[in-house]
């Protein structure tokens, strides 16, 4: 009796598989150049595998999309590599605008380098089988967008003056790239599409620059970005317009070196570029909500004008410019062209704001600023010794090196540090203050301060032969400053995470109150307990109020400076 009920109930479940059909996956071959005519039955997928000889833009155009039953033709279209899915375009989301595109519009791009991949093809219509027709083509390209780079980790990295192809599908997908600037200047972005797109400009703690996103002239196709970033690391994300499927793409980075430009990110007064009294800088806001932000310090009551042009080619106005203390508005003026301000302003920190608009048809706006008057950086004035007679004349402190002017923020404490014998320059009484430093120096660095204030004074001579820092790499391991391993080369740029690694281990252990809040540090962040041990000792302080510390970003030769004399008077 149990044997014919077993029986009774397999042969019900084989009739219900047999009416409502099984889900087959159908194998094909499609090459990177192909077309074929298909038909699929409810619930079934096509599969192909399919090779890319070379790097290159794989494209893929579904046409001629039908089906006999009564709701809409959808299908769905993916590319596959190891399991993994690169690309999906799902036609049943676009079916209430057919009318106004047309089925040609289902179409995607998308970078391939050379190996194997997936097509695959599935039917999404309810209750029936569809049709169409599958158009693929391939072009080859040298630089094209890395597979998944949808986020700032997995951004595609960029070299300066190659030309980059992509494509983005729909609102679904964002490009990432990532390059860096090699010294502070001038940046110039170009992305060329023949459809309307939105790209934007990220610094390397990922704070947003400016973004363009605006219609611009039909017969232009090209989006550009004029503008002054300071050496480092920086983002630029690529997503398309909502009306297309498969925006293509062209992107392209020059550069020029210069210390005339503002220095992104400068979008918030913490983060002012500060300004030089006399010296012309050239600003860039990009697109319409983008705010430029200058600072200046008056250390005692005084007068000061500020120069603002506008140097875009149009009679309408593109900017508003306001002057504040931090809390009160001193200056506003919206629409200017051309400004010149004379001030008599109260010793204290003064902010200079750039701003559009919120109109304009142009996405590059650029302007110039200048800041005349006796402004400067505060600095603390050096101790006086110990000896010294009260009415005795204070002798005139001469700039350490040529290219270190008394108004530079850190000319007080590089003064300092170079009368403490800590640091050279880089010959012909020079050194360079903007530059980054690499990590032999700063290991050489730690070296010279853990020599003196041991009290042993080891000469540590340089060989004629091989690297010029071989000598203190050796002293620094048999030491303990570092290991020979921490490093996989000692001539390229030091990040501030390494410096405070290298700096660190010249002190004891030390409580590091890890429940002090670095913004940008936590710990997955390299050398995170180096970091909070050198901000216990107060030797680190951030770059803001709120003591943002950009682990990632490269140190420059001012700021190394300064850290090490803290490091000697700790």
């Amino acid at each position: 009796m149990k044997k014919a009920r077993l029986i009774f109930i397999f042969c019900m479940l084989c009739t219900l598989l047999c009416l409502s059909g099984f889900a087959k996956t159908h194998k094909t071959d499609i090459a990177t150049i192909d077309t074929i005519e298909y038909t699929l039955e409810e619930d079934d997928r096509l599969s192909a595998e399919l090779y890319a000889e070379e790097d290159g833009l794989y494209n893929v155009k579904l046409t001629s999309l039908s089906t006999t039953g009564r709701f809409p033709a959808a299908i769905s279209v993916g590319v596959y590599q190891k399991g993994k899915e690169i690309y999906l375009l799902k036609t049943g989301k676009f079916q209430n605008v057919d009318e106004e595109f047309g089925i040609e519009r289902y179409e995607f791009t998308v970078g391939l380098t050379e190996g194997e991949y997936r097509l695959e093809i599935e039917n999404l219509t309810k209750f029936s089988d569809v049709s169409f027709r599958l158009e693929t083509t391939f072009t080859e390209e040298e630089n094209i967008e890395t597979i998944g780079n949808h986020s700032f980790e997995a951004a595609t990295e960029m070299s300066l003056n190659e030309k980059y192809f992509g494509g983005v599908v729909m609102t679904d997908d964002t490009d990432f790239y990532r390059f860096e600037m090699p010294y502070d200047g001038y940046a110039y972005i170009q992305m060329y599409s023949p459809m309307a797109k939105l790209f934007t400009l990220y610094d390397g703690a990922k704070h947003e620059i400016g973004s363009i996103g605006i219609e611009i002239d039909e017969a232009d196709k090209v989006y550009e970005l004029k503008s002054g970033l300071a050496k480092g690391t920086y983002y630029i994300s690529v997503n398309p317009d909502e009306n297309y499927s498969s925006p293509l793409y062209s992107l392209e980075i020059e550069v020029m070196e210069g210390d005339g430009f503002e220095k992104e990110y400068n979008n918030q007064k913490e983060f002012a570029t500060p300004v030089v009294s006399g010296k012309e800088y050239i600003g860039n806001l990009f697109g319409t909500e983008d705010e430029d932000v200058f600072s200046f310090t008056l250390t005692e009551d005084g007068s000061v004008t500020v120069d603002f042009t506008d140097t875009v080619t149009s009679k309408d106005g593109h900017y508003s410019i306001y002057i504040d203390d931090g809390k009160h508005v001193i200056y506003s003026s919206d629409e200017c062209g051309r400004e010149t301000v004379p001030l008599n302003l109260g010793k204290g920190t003064y902010y200079i704001t750039v701003s559009g608009l919120g109109y304009s048809r142009f996405t590059s706006m650029a302007y110039k600023l200048k800041v005349t008057g006796d402004i400067q950086i505060a600095i603390c004035p050096p101790e006086e010794d110990a000896g010294t007679e009260e009415n005795e004349p204070v002798k005139e402190e001469v700039a350490p090196f040529d290219d270190v002017k008394e108004s530079d923020w850190y000319y007080g404490e590089l003064l300092q540090a170079k009368k403490e014998g800590l640091i050279e320059g880089i010959g012909e009484n020079k050194y360079n203050p903007r530059g980054n430093v690499t990590v032999a120096e700063v290991i050489t660095m730690a070296v010279r301060i853990r020599n003196s204030k041991g009290g042993v004074n080891t000469e540590i001579t340089t060989s004629p032969v091989g690297k010029w820092y071989n000598s203190y790499i050796t002293f620094a391991v048999n030491s303990g400053i570092i290991n020979r391993d921490d490093f996989d080369s000692f001539e390229r740029n030091a990040t501030r995470a390494e410096v405070a690694y290298i700096f660190s281990n010249l002190f004891d252990d030390v409580e590091t109150e890890k429940n002090t809040i670095i913004p940008d540090v936590d710990e997955n962040t390299e050398y995170c307990d180096s970091i909070h041990k050198l901000y216990a000792l107060g030797i680190l302080k951030g770059d803001d109020e709120n003591g943002t510390f950009y682990p990632e970003r490269n140190l420059s030769r001012a700021e190394a400076a300064i850290i090490l004399l803290r490091v000697h008077n700790s």
